[in-house]
């Protein structure tokens, strides 16, 4: 399974992050906000403090995960195509 991210903005130090990752055939979208040192408040206590993920279809979105400070909706873990893109995101950003 093929991922390409292709990121839309990115303003650096302790900032938002945009973009959409390709994971074979399917389009996700992506904001994150993101620090130069990890924190409780992180994921994993990582450098994300904000992540939202959403499924781009033809004609409507699905949201796959939500991270505030904590966990809103958590993706799932059975579909390897979101935990694809979560999984690249963690790996760029945290």
């Amino acid at each position: 399974m093929s991922i390409c991210i292709l990121q839309l903005h990115d303003d650096g130090f302790g900032g938002w992050a945009s973009g959409s990752i390709w994971v074979g055939e399917r389009q996700y979208g992506y904001e994150v906000k993101h620090f130069e040192e990890g924190s409780r408040f992180g994921i994993g206590e990582g450098r994300i403090s904000k992540l939202r993920i959403i499924r781009r279809y033809p004609r409507r979105t699905r949201e796959v995960c939500a991270y505030d400070r904590g966990w809103c909706v958590r993706p799932d873990k059975a579909n390897t195509a979101d935990m694809a893109a979560y999984n690249a995101l963690l790996e760029r950003y945290n």
